[in-house]
C-alpha cells in the first residue's frame, strides 16, 4: 500500500479547477451548490473534488483577506520598518 500525498494548492491553482468544473457542466458553483437544474448530471466523483475545491477556495479566500488586512495594519503601525525589510527582502530575491 502506497503512502498518501498531501498537496497544497494555491488560490489561482484551485480557481482554475473550479473554473474547470464550470466550464465542463456549463453551469456555475453557486448554481452547482444549490442544486437548481435537475437536468445536469455530475458524477459522485466530480461532485465531491467540486464541492472541496470550492471550500478550499473559501477558506484560501479569507486567509487571504486576513493576511492582506494584517499587512496594512503593520504598515500604518511601523511604515519605515515594514517597508524597510521589503525593500530587503525584494533586494535578496533579485540577487
Amino acid at each position: 500500500m502506497s503512502a498518501i500525498h498531501e498537496v497544497y494548492f494555491s488560490l489561482r491553482e484551485v480557481d482554475n479547477y473550479v473554473c474547470a468544473f464550470e466550464e465542463k457542466y456549463k453551469i456555475s458553483s453557486a448554481e452547482f451548490l444549490r442544486n437548481t437544474n435537475p437536468n445536469i448530471e455530475v458524477s459522485e466523483d466530480d461532485a465531491f473534488e467540486w464541492e472541496a475545491f470550492i471550500a478550499q477556495r473559501r477558506e484560501l479566500q479569507s486567509l487571504d483577506r486576513k493576511t492582506h488586512r494584517e499587512y496594512l495594519n503593520a504598515l500604518e503601525r511601523h511604515p519605515h520598518k515594514v517597508r524597510k525589510d521589503t525593500d530587503f527582502k525584494q533586494a535578496c530575491f533579485a540577487a
